[in-house]
């Protein structure tokens, strides 16, 4: 996949609230990924690493940066799809399930729009746009775990468009920029961190 050829298109639909002038254009070609993929997802920062399980790494570190600036250091992490080691792990497309699992020390819900590297079963329209409600009720992070389906595997470069959602990060991986694989998280907003570790800041 180029990668770079998919986020010059993005950028040209005007769904993407971006309207390229022809000297613009010239100028978005010599952007680097990092600065690309936030130009194309109207993220605050960009954190371009090696592989998905680095970018995940880095999405918990905004989390935690986050809980400690916002939280009072609370560190709760909910996943929804795959299990994950330090999270509480709740049943997929069960909002109920992820309603009772929320308490006081919940700083994000984690969610994956397709659990399985098989496409087994995907997060239907309601759940997203549910999960994404409860995010914003209770003013705690959405994290999208899109390394199956961003990158434009789907209809979009990332599934939150296909579902009317906005996500606070998103991790992306498994995709290929010249011979190399590349992951990425974006981060928007105040989930975006203040520190410096391969970063393409705004």
């Amino acid at each position: 996949m180029n990668v770079f050829k998919l986020l010059f298109s993005r950028l040209e639909q005007t769904d993407a609230g971006i309207e390229l002038e022809p000297e613009s254009a010239d100028a978005y070609a010599g952007l680097s990924l990092g600065e690309r993929l936030r130009c194309s997802t109207a993220s605050d920062q960009v954190h371009i690493v090696d592989t998905a399980a680095e970018a995940r790494e880095v999405a918990i570190r905004l989390t935690s940066t986050w809980g400690q600036e916002h939280r009072r250091g609370a560190f709760g992490i909910i996943s929804s799809g795959s299990s994950r080691p330090n999270a509480i792990n709740v049943p997929f497309n069960d909002l109920a399930a992820l309603h009772a699992a929320v308490d006081a020390q919940t700083v994000a819900i984690i969610l994956e729009p397709i659990r399985g590297s098989h496409e087994s079963l995907a997060a239907t329209r309601v759940y997203f746009q549910g999960v994404a409600q409860l995010c914003r009720e209770l003013k705690i992070l959405l994290i999208l775990d899109e390394t199956l389906t961003g990158m434009g595997r789907r209809e979009t470069l990332q599934c939150e468009a296909c579902c009317g959602i906005r996500a606070d990060i998103i991790v992306l991986g498994g995709a290929v920029e010249g011979n190399r694989p590349v992951a990425a998280v974006l981060a928007r907003s105040t989930a975006s961190s203040h520190e410096r570790w391969d970063v393409v800041a705004a």
